[in-house]
C-alpha cells in the first residue's frame, strides 16, 4: 500500500495518496495498536503529505501524534525522534506559530548533538535550522553564533571552498546587513561565497549572479562605484545568458540595479534595462493566469489558490471594482478557514482585506469587528510586536478617524509604530506608510510641527530603505511641504515641490518611452 501511495503522490495525485496514507493508518491501528511503531510512521506519512499540500494544522497533529508514540518507545533523548521534531517545528513555522516552532528546533539540536558528536556534519544541519528561526524572527544576536559553529563544522570536514560554506558565508553577509551589526564586515563573507559559487557553481548560475549582486550591492553602499559597476554588469551578463531563468525571477535584482543607476545619474541606462524587460500582460491578467493554473493544478479548495484571489481582490479594489474585490476576498476567506483553519495569519490577512471595504462601505461596526478579529489571530501566532499587528492596528485607526475619533486614532497609530518597535520593522515601505498616517493626521488636526518633524523622519528613512520608490518618496515630500507651508517655511517648501516635480517628469518620460 506504501509503494501504491508513493505512486500516486509522484504523479500529483495527492487525494488518491491521503486515501492510501489514511487506510494505512488505520490498518496498522487494527493490527498493533494505537501506539506501535507502524503507527507513528503511517501517520508521520500522512502529515508529510498535508506538508507538501500546506495543510499545516492537520500536519502539525498527526507529527505531534508520531512523537508521541516515538518518545514512549525509545525515550526522550533517542535520534530516531529527530525527524519528528524537525518537521513539527517546521510545520509550527510555516503556519506562522512561531513561538511553538522554537523548542523542537532546540530539542532535535540537542538530541542530534548527543547522538552523533558535536562537531558532525548533522549537528550542522541542526544548528542551520535554528539559526534560519532565529534570524527569521529577528534574533539576530542568537543566530549568529550558531551560523559562525555550522561554518567551523562544515569547512573541517568538506572544506572552506564547499557548497555549504558558500552559503552560510552569503547568510552572515546578509544577517550583518539586517542587524546593521557595528564592527562586523560583510565584505569578506560575500567575496568569499562568490568565489565558492564561482568554482562549484561556475559563471552561468543563478547563485553566482545573485553573489555578483549582493557584492555589487555592498559596495555602492561603501561609495566604491567602478567596482559595484563591474559586478553589476557580471550580474546582468549572467541572468541575460540564463535562458531557461524567468525574468520575474530575478526581478528584484534588476530593480536594485537600476535604482543605483538612477542615483548615479545614469537615467538612460536604467530606461533601457526597464524597457528591455518590460513585462507583456498587465499586472492583473498575471494574476488572473496564475490563478487559472493554481485551481487547474491544485484544484478550487487550495490555499494557494486562496493566494491568488487575495491578490486579485487588492487589484480589483485598487481599480475601484468594490464589489468584485469583494467576491473575491470572501472566496479567499472561505478556502482559507477551511483549509488552514481559525487562527492562521493567512486567514487574518484576508480578514483585513474585508475590512477595508467595509470601511469603503462605511459598514463600521462590522468592519472594526473583522479585524479585532485578525487582531487576535496575529497575536496568538506571533504577539504583539511584529508588522502585521502594527497593520491590523494601522487599519483600526484608519477607521476612527473616518468616524471623526481623532483622539483614538492618534492612540491606535502610536500603539502600531510601538508594536514595531525602532528596529528593521520601521525601516521599510510599511513601517514608513505607518509613521505617515499618523503625519498626516497630525496635518489634518493643525499640528503641522509635528507632522513636519514625523516627515523628517520618514524621508530619512525612505533614502535607505530598498522598497520605498521615488514615486512613494515624492507622495511623503508633498505632504512635508504641506505642513512646512503652514508653518511658514515657504522657500523649503519650494525645494520639495521642485524635487517632486522633477520625479514625476522623469516617471512620465520613462512611461511615454516604453509606450
Amino acid at each position: 500500500m506504501f509503494d501504491e501511495a508513493s505512486d500516486m503522490y509522484r504523479s500529483g495525485n495527492y487525494p488518491a495518496t491521503e486515501s492510501l496514507f489514511k487506510r494505512a493508518l488505520e490498518l496498522w491501528e487494527e493490527v498493533c495498536g494505537p501506539k506501535s511503531e507502524y503507527v507513528a510512521r503511517a501517520a508521520a506519512n500522512l502529515a508529510n503529505l498535508y506538508y507538501v499540500q500546506e495543510r499545516y494544522r492537520e500536519a502539525i497533529k498527526l507529527y505531534r501524534r508520531s512523537l508521541s508514540i516515538e518518545e514512549r518507545l525509545f525515550g526522550p533523548e533517542d535520534a530516531k525522534l529527530v525527524p519528528s521534531l524537525h518537521w513539527l517545528a517546521e510545520s509550527y513555522f510555516s503556519n506562522r506559530r512561531y513561538r511553538w516552532a522554537e523548542k523542537p528546533f532546540r530539542r532535535a539540536l540537542a538530541i542530534t548533538e548527543k547522538a552523533f558528536g558535536a562537531d558532525s556534519q548533522e549537528v550542522a544541519e541542526a544548528l542551520l535550522d535554528l539559526a534560519h528561526y532565529y534570524r527569521f524572527i529577528g534574533r539576530y544576536s542568537e543566530s549568529e553564533p550558531l551560523y559562525l559553529r555550522a561554518l567551523g563544522i562544515y569547512e573541517s570536514i568538506l572544506g572552506r571552498e564547499s557548497e555549504q560554506a558558500g552559503h552560510i558565508c552569503q547568510t552572515l553577509a546578509i544577517l550583518y546587513d539586517q542587524c546593521q551589526a557595528e564592527g562586523k564586515n560583510r565584505e569578506p563573507y560575500l567575496r568569499r561565497s562568490l568565489a565558492v559559487f564561482q568554482s562549484v557553481y561556475g559563471e552561468d548560475h543563478p547563485e553566482t549572479g545573485e553573489a555578483f549582486y549582493r557584492l555589487a550591492d555592498y559596495l555602492a553602499e561603501q561609495g566604491r562605484y567602478e567596482e559595484a559597476d563591474f559586478l553589476f554588469e557580471k550580474m546582468r551578463s549572467v541572468f541575460e545568458r540564463l535562458h531557461d531563468y524567468r525574468p520575474e525571477d530575478w526581478w528584484w535584482m534588476r530593480s536594485g540595479y537600476t535604482k543605483y543607476l538612477r542615483l548615479r545619474g545614469r537615467e538612460t541606462e536604467a530606461d533601457l534595462i526597464e524597457k528591455e524587460h518590460e513585462e507583456q500582460d498587465s499586472f492583473e491578467e498575471m494574476l488572473k493566469k496564475e490563478l487559472a493554473k493554481r485551481e487547474a493544478t491544485l484544484g478550487p479548495d487550495h490555499p494557494q489558490v486562496a493566494e491568488s484571489l487575495f491578490n486579485l481582490a487588492n487589484s480589483r479594489c485598487h481599480h475601484g471594482d468594490i464589489e468584485g474585490g469583494e467576491a473575491l476576498h470572501r472566496r479567499a476567506l472561505e478556502i482559507r478557514e477551511k483549509a488552514l483553519g481559525p487562527y492562521h495569519p493567512d486567514l487574518a490577512d484576508s480578514l483585513i482585506g474585508l475590512s477595508k471595504i467595509m470601511r469603503y462601505q462605511e459598514k463600521y461596526q462590522d468592519a472594526e469587528l473583522v479585524i479585532a478579529r485578525a487582531m487576535d489571530i496575529y497575536e496568538r501566532a506571533d504577539g504583539k510586536n511584529n508588522l502585521k499587528y502594527a497593520y491590523a492596528l494601522d487599519n483600526l485607526a484608519l477607521l476612527k478617524k473616518e468616524q471623526g475619533d481623532s483622539s483614538q486614532a492618534e492612540s491606535l497609530y502610536r500603539q502600531a509604530i510601538s508594536s514595531v518597535g525602532t528596529g528593521p520593522g520601521l525601516e521599510s515601505y510599511d513601517g514608513a506608510d505607518l509613521l505617515w498616517d499618523l503625519a498626516l493626521l497630525y496635518s489634518e488636526t493643525g499640528r503641522y510641527q509635528e507632522s513636519a518633524e514625523l516627515h523628517e523622519r520618514i524621508l530619512s528613512i525612505a533614502k535607505r530603505a530598498r522598497d520605498i520608490s521615488s514615486l512613494v518618496a515624492a507622495d511623503y515630500m508633498v505632504s512635508y511641504a504641506d505642513a512646512l507651508e503652514h508653518l511658514g517655511r515657504i522657500e523649503e517648501a519650494k525645494i520639495l515641490r521642485k524635487r517632486v516635480s522633477a520625479i514625476h517628469k522623469a516617471a512620465e518620460r520613462r512611461w511615454q518611452e516604453n509606450d
